[in-house]
């Protein structure tokens, strides 16, 4: 990956005939791991400066409150051992790195080591100055306004070093932002208590973005309504904005590798890690939002807790590049210049530029219940849910809408790569007791199962993908004076995650998708603390 050119280069891993590695004197194909160069170290390092100076006061019965804040973030990265891609070149053509036995060749073998490096300096100026007070009565109470102004700075200076910059350093993205922008914006809400069971509240943000990001109106409208103690609901509606980052919305530079299946590939690899480069875009546009949440929450007494939220969104000119990279090879037609091949056919890189690319529409419910049971056998027993049931998971890009909800679609065709799939249900089931000595809980953690909509002809047509669950358990012990002794088991019964043959084929990291699952196993952690 080569900043400086904007561009990548590929490295056979053939070595030629002449090799003293190849076999039979013939082209080999080679899968190798430099472990003779040395461990792959490396150190970051990040500070973070914060000054913040404010004034509050009253005037004339309003509540004022201003305030100044400076802050930056410096980051810096180390590591130690990568493979110098042009000397791995060289001894690929040439022979002179032993691949059977590199200590033969100990200065080829040390040529290989090399260092990169990488720094980022994000920087945050803000000024707001705000203000409360009372308006009138209503039935319910004072009705009350806010307002207020706010000024921001921002800047992000990310710099790789020279050796990532120059594509030295084999199989490593980078990275390469710097850009900075002024935010101005006035802000005011208005509340007002009707009746002492219902109030209104209207809120309302303009926000004023330097260059071509232009200017964003967000209002937002809530109704809660508590007709009985133990009853209340609520209404949100509300737009939403989100001002493109400066890496997406400056001359940014970004280089990473995506895993493609290419159906043109001369070596006929069931799939393959290409080089994708993404550029930043000075005329992408802000996405928006229209949210809507109703919910309702009932406590029939003070063990008991219900709450239930619905919520339905829509998200508009969402920010992703133009395609993504599976998309340019499966049709690079339609994206001419965007796919880069090498003389033998195989795909060096692609190219994609952020821009406003599609709509998604995301509806379900948010389900949390808590009962609690005071004096059982000493102390108090507790059981919850908290649940999440996606009942819409929608995409529309050139007219076309798409569902993902149930499936690992999000994953593999939505405009945006590797976003997981989207499982209807997923949860977690609890249960706990604790008095003043002794605390436990036993937790079950559960995703539901999703078809798998993707395969090749004649392989891998696994058609739906299992649920998953893993039970947890944690206790403590706080009996002895300034000791504390805690033990947790996660994965208690030593559950892997359900096969899933389409992540199998593209990650090439394991059977399962690993945007939702992990395979550690079982982890066992005893504490044991004092305190003095």
């Amino acid at each position: 990956a080569d900043l400086t050119t904007e561009g990548a280069n590929a490295i056979s891993n053939v070595l030629p005939a002449n090799n003293p590695a190849s076999l039979g004197g013939a082209p080999t194909p080679i899968n190798y791991v430099f472990q003779s160069v040395g461990p792959r170290n490396s150190e970051v390092v990040s500070n973070t400066y914060r000054i913040t100076a404010g004034v509050k006061g009253t005037w004339f019965g309003w509540d004022i409150d201003g305030e100044y804040g400076h802050s930056e973030n410096h980051v810096s990265y180390e590591g130690q051992n990568g493979i110098n891609a042009q000397n791995l070149v060289a001894d690929i053509a040439n022979g002179s790195f032993n691949f059977l036995n590199p200590a033969l060749t100990p200065a080829a073998n040390a040529a290989l080591a090399i260092q990169d490096t990488f720094s980022s300096v994000a920087k945050l100026d803000t000024f707001d100055l705000k203000g409360s007070g009372k308006l009138f009565d209503l039935p319910g109470g004072s009705a009350k306004v806010a307002v207020g102004t706010e000024l921001r700075h921002e800047s992000v200076d990310d710099e790789p070093g020279t050796a990532l910059a120059n594509g030295l350093v084999f199989d490593s993205g980078a990275t390469r932002v710097i850009g900075s922008r002024n935010v101005y914006a006035g802000f005011g809400e208005l509340d007002f208590p009707i009746l002492k069971s219902l109030d209104a509240d209207v809120a309302l943000r303009e926000e004023h973005y330097s260059g071509n990001i232009g200017d964003n109106l967000q209002p937002q409208y809530t109704l809660r309504w508590q007709p009985i103690h133990e009853v209340s609901m609520r209404a949100v509606f509300a737009d939403g904005f989100r001002a493109p980052s400066l890496a997406e919305a400056s001359n940014s530079v970004s280089i990473a590798h995506n895993v493609v299946i290419d159906p043109h590939d001369p070596e006929h690899r069931p799939s393959e890690s290409i080089g994708f480069i993404t550029g930043g875009n000075p005329l992408v546009k802000p996405e928006t939002s229209k949210n809507l949440d109703l919910g309702i929450v009932f406590s029939p007494t003070t063990h008991i807790d219900v709450s239930a939220d619905y919520y339905n969104i829509f998200l508009y000119k969402v920010i992703a590049p133009n395609a993504t990279s599976q998309e340019i090879v499966d049709d690079p037609a339609a994206y001419p210049g965007e796919l880069v091949r090498s003389a033998n056919g195989t795909i060096v890189y692609a190219e994609a530029l952020y821009s406003n690319q599609f709509e998604v529409h995301t509806a379900g419910v948010d389900i949390d219940a808590h009962l609690s049971v005071p004096q059982v056998l000493g102390g108090n027993l507790k059981f919850g849910v908290d649940a999440t049931y996606v009942e819409r998971f929608m995409v529309n890009q050139s007219g076309a809408w798409s569902a993902f909800q149930d499936t690992n679609g999000w994953d593999y065709f939505s405009p945006i790569a590797g976003g997981g799939p989207v499982p209807r249900w997923k949860g977690t089931l609890s249960s706990g007791w604790s008095n003043q000595d002794w605390s436990g809980s036993a937790s079950l953690r559960f995703t539901s199962g999703y078809g798998n909509i993707y395969g090749l002809a004649g392989i891998l047509t696994q058609q739906n993908v299992a649920s998953f669950e893993a039970v947890d358990l944690a206790g403590e012990y706080r009996g002895l004076k300034n000791w504390k002794v805690s033990l947790s088991v996660v994965n208690l019964f030593n559950r892997y995650p359900p096969y899933d043959s389409a992540a199998l084929l593209v990650f090439q990291a394991g059977p399962y998708d690993p945007a939702t699952y992990d395979d550690l196993g079982r982890m066992i952690d005893l504490h044991v603390t004092y305190a003095f």
